[in-house]
């Protein structure tokens, strides 16, 4: 595989909302972990939730947004596997009970923002970031640096706990 050049495959443009994952965070694919950007339309990604999915297409846009910086292991045991930077938007599954915002259910959808603790998982202000957007036919939990984020599209969107 070649890196993702987003002229040959895709146009970058300014997001009106932070979505995706910045350059550089590593997805687990059939073929090993792959850093995003060597991602391209056909590529088998493991997912949580149906174990591979073929992705359909990258979208990769340049956002100024309000980013927060997840330590590592702040959210259990190699979660995240390393430091990691995430749009504060980003939506992401929490299962362990000990590293979560308090709620009934066993594992819930959080937004990066809901995280924040002031120590392991924190603000860092608004920073500019390369942002990619993983396109499947379907809603999907993939894994991103030993993190669960939430890809779904537009017209399935996944909520977030209450």
């Amino acid at each position: 595989m070649k890196p993702f050049s987003a002229a040959e495959s895709a146009q970058v443009q300014i997001a009106p909302a932070a979505a995706g994952i910045p350059l550089g965070s590593v997805v687990l694919t059939l073929e090993g972990a792959l850093p995003v950007e060597f991602l391209t339309p056909g590529d088998r990604v493991i997912t949580r939730d149906t174990g591979m999915a073929i992705l359909r297409s990258v979208d990769v846009s340049e956002a100024e947004c309000d980013v927060v910086f997840v330590g590592a292991a702040a959210l259990g045991p190699s979660r995240p596997d390393s430091n990691s930077l995430l749009a504060a938007t980003q939506k992401l599954l929490v299962r362990d009970m000990n590293y979560r915002p308090t709620t009934a259910q066993d594992q819930a959808f959080f937004t990066a923002r809901e995280l924040v603790n002031g120590s392991s998982v924190r603000e860092t202000g608004r920073q500019k970031l390369k942002l990619f957007k993983l396109n499947f036919d379907s809603s999907h939990v993939v894994y991103v640096n030993g993190l669960e984020l939430a890809f779904a599209p537009i017209e399935c969107p996944l909520k977030t706990a209450a």
